[in-house]
């Protein structure tokens, strides 16, 4: 049986000690039908020329050497390349299992749906690069396509990933969907916002991607001056993905709160090691949101955690926030 075409794009930037474990599993998939696209996004390390030698190792490896712009950049440029049936987004500091993209396949191809959206694990690693923990997000429905009268906010995490997914490569194009350039920390999320309000979207309950987390500064635990702005549009992407899809009034409600919630902690704990006088101008940026304001003098969470921080919040008790955020 003939094998689709299956275009694999990989940004690269400053990786050098972590790609090749990455690519080499994507090299080493069990389905061969690859398009493996590597977008050197300007490194200023050795990443570039590791990229080129896997290139002349594989025919299926393409190398585009850019200037550097960025995640989104690079994904677009990797997308503009693409000439596969289907397309995936890995990351180059990630790795795959040996099967996710033949089980994908088949997967998305017996559904005949736009968007695959598969589970994945969350790995941490030590300096050493050694396993030390691991959380698996996997699908508990048992339904082959989306519900999307029984969302809840984990789902849509899981949803705001790029490189947990399959998409048809067409549906994409047809739509002139990419990745919003310049945007950091949100940018998977606010393009998943605009592709799954229109799509027909499977789910696979499959575990595959590899989610490393290591003692570093990524994406997730840089420090970012407009974190709560960010934060705020992920809610609006969020807020536009469901109404377009005409949940319910009470789970909007529901998903709104969880969400502002989740952005008060963030952005508190963010700071919470800064001098008082930075954490109360936070605090009082922070209330001067009305939604958020609202959100947290509500405190009605079954949590007892949550009660506590918005108590908290709302008397600006510094010391004891400080205190909250203790391991």
């Amino acid at each position: 049986m003939k094998q689709e075409l299956v275009s694999v794009v990989v940004p690269i930037y400053n990786v050098e000690l972590y790609m090749k474990k990455c690519i080499q599993t994507i090299i080493n998939q069990s389905y061969n039908n690859l398009e493996i696209i590597l977008v050197d996004d300007g490194s200023t390390d050795n990443s570039g020329n590791i990229a080129d030698e896997y290139a002349q190792k594989d025919l299926r490896v393409k190398v585009i050497h850019k200037l550097n712009g960025g995640l989104s950049d690079a994904r677009n440029a990797g997308m503009k390349k693409a000439t596969g049936k289907y397309i995936c987004f890995i990351d180059s500091d990630d790795f795959i299992e040996k099967d996710m993209i033949e089980k994908m396949v088949n997967r998305i191809t017996d559904l005949q749906v736009d968007v695959l959206i598969a589970g994945f694990y969350v790995d941490f690693e030590d300096e050493k690069g050694k396993l030390v923990d691991r959380k698996i997000k996997q699908f508990n429905t048992e339904g082959c396509y989306l519900d999307k009268n029984e969302i809840n906010r984990e789902l849509l995490g899981m949803f705001g990933y790029a490189w947990n997914k399959m998409y048809r490569l067409d549906y994409l194009e047809d739509n002139q969907f990419q990745f919003e350039k310049g945007l950091s920390l949100i940018e998977d999320t606010e393009f998943n916002s605009r592709v799954l309000a229109k799509a027909k979207i499977g789910l696979d309950k499959g575990i595959y991607n590899h989610y490393v987390q290591r003692n570093r500064e990524t994406l997730g635990t840089k420090k970012y001056n407009n974190f709560l702005e960010l934060n705020i549009r992920l809610y609006k992407c969020h807020e536009n993905l469901l109404k377009s899809w005409r949940v319910k009034k009470e789970k909007l409600e529901e998903i709104k709160i969880m969400d502002y919630l989740l952005i008060a902690k963030g952005y508190i704990k963010g700071i919470v090691a800064d001098d008082d006088s930075e954490i109360l101008k936070a605090i009082e940026k922070l209330m001067s949101n009305k939604e958020i304001k609202n959100v947290i003098l509500i405190n009605k969470y079954k949590n007892f955690r949550d009660k506590v921080f918005c108590f908290l919040l709302k008397h600006k008790m510094i010391l004891f926030l400080k205190l909250y955020y203790r391991k």
